[in-house]
C-alpha cells in the first residue's frame, strides 16, 4: 500500500527504440519531498532499464505496487490510512482488513435464482446467499460484518487478513461474488478499500474533480468550499447499513471508526430520494 505525504512529479528524456521521448514517473515519500525527488529518479531509471530489455509494463514486476495518489486525511495507525478520492469521497484503504464489495448486479445468480427472482427481491436473495456462504465452513474461525450498500453489499473480514495478492485471499474474494473491477484494483495496489462517504450524485451534491498531489491554490479554495458542503449534505445519509455480523464486535477500533463514518447504524438512507 503506497499513501505518502509527499509526492513530486519527475521527468526526463528517454531513448524508446531510438527516439527520444519524454517520459514522467511520481516519486513518494514519508520524511520529505527530496526523498520523493530521488525515489522518482530511481523509478525512471527501472523504467528506463526495463525498456531497454524489452519489460515496458509495470506489472512484469510481482512486487509493484501502484501508487494511491489521494491526500491523507487521517492515519488511524500504519496498517489503516483514511484518504480523499479522485471525486471527493473519503475512502479507508487497509491492509489488515478485508472489505469485498459485492454489486447485486453481476453474476450471483444460477437458473434456480432466475425463477425465484419474481417471488424474492433480488437484493434480499443476494443477502441470503452471502450469509449462507459466510455460514458455511470456508468462512468458519473468521470474524466477519455484513453491510447493504446502495447498489448491493459490503463484506468486512476483520482477522486472518493478508495481501489480496496471497491466493488463499483471492479465493475468499472471489467465493463471495467480488465486483471484478474492485478486485484487480485490491491486487494492483496491494490493499483493500472501502468508500467511507456517500458518492456526491446520490445526495444531490455538485460533482469535483479532486487534484493532487498538484493543487493550485485556487483549486485548494474551491475544494475546501466544496467539502463544507459536501460533509453538510452527507451528514443526512448513511454509505451503508449493517445486517449481520458473525459475532459481537469487542475492540476493533477500524471497525468501529468505518460504522461511524458511513453511519452504519444511523437508520439513514442510502442515497436522496
Amino acid at each position: 500500500m503506497r499513501i505518502l505525504r509527499y509526492w513530486t512529479k519527475y521527468s526526463a528524456t528517454l531513448n524508446i527504440e531510438g527516439k527520444e521521448q519524454v517520459s514522467s514517473v511520481y516519486g513518494g515519500s514519508n520524511d520529505s519531498l527530496e526523498d520523493a525527488v530521488r525515489e522518482a529518479k530511481a523509478k525512471l531509471a527501472k523504467v528506463e532499464e526495463r525498456i531497454r530489455r524489452g519489460r515496458r509494463r509495470y506489472q512484469d514486476d510481482k512486487s509493484y505496487e501502484a501508487n494511491i495518489l489521494e491526500e491523507v486525511i487521517q492515519e488511524v495507525d500504519a496498517q489503516n490510512i483514511i484518504t480523499r478520492n479522485r471525486y471527493g469521497a473519503l475512502v479507508l484503504n487497509s491492509t489488515d482488513h478485508m472489505f469485498i464489495d459485492i454489486d447485486q448486479n453481476k453474476r450471483f445468480m444460477n437458473f434456480w435464482d432466475r425463477l425465484l427472482r419474481d417471488n424474492i427481491p433480488r437484493k434480499q436473495l443476494l443477502q441470503q446467499k452471502i450469509i449462507k456462504k459466510l455460514s458455511s465452513s470456508k468462512y468458519r474461525g473468521l470474524k466477519i460484518r455484513l453491510y447493504e450498500t446502495n447498489n448491493g453489499f459490503r463484506v468486512i473480514i476483520l482477522n486472518q487478513v493478508d495481501s489480496p495478492r496471497k491466493p488463499e485471499m483471492r479465493s475468499i474474494m472471489k467465493g463471495l461474488y467480488v465486483d471484478r473491477t474492485y478486485f484487480h484494483l485490491c491486487l494492483w495496489q496491494n490493499c483493500y478499500r472501502a468508500r467511507l462517504t456517500p458518492k456526491p450524485y446520490r445526495i444531490k451534491q455538485k460533482g469535483i474533480r479532486v487534484k493532487y498531489p498538484e493543487r493550485s491554490l485556487a483549486e485548494k479554495q474551491q475544494l475546501d468550499t466544496w467539502v463544507e458542503e459536501y460533509e453538510a449534505k452527507s451528514s443526512n445519509f448513511a454509505t451503508c447499513k449493517l445486517v449481520y455480523a458473525s459475532e459481537k464486535l469487542a475492540h476493533d477500533i477500524v471497525s468501529h471508526l468505518h460504522d461511524q463514518l458511513t453511519q452504519a447504524d444511523s437508520g439513514l438512507p442510502l442515497r436522496r430520494a
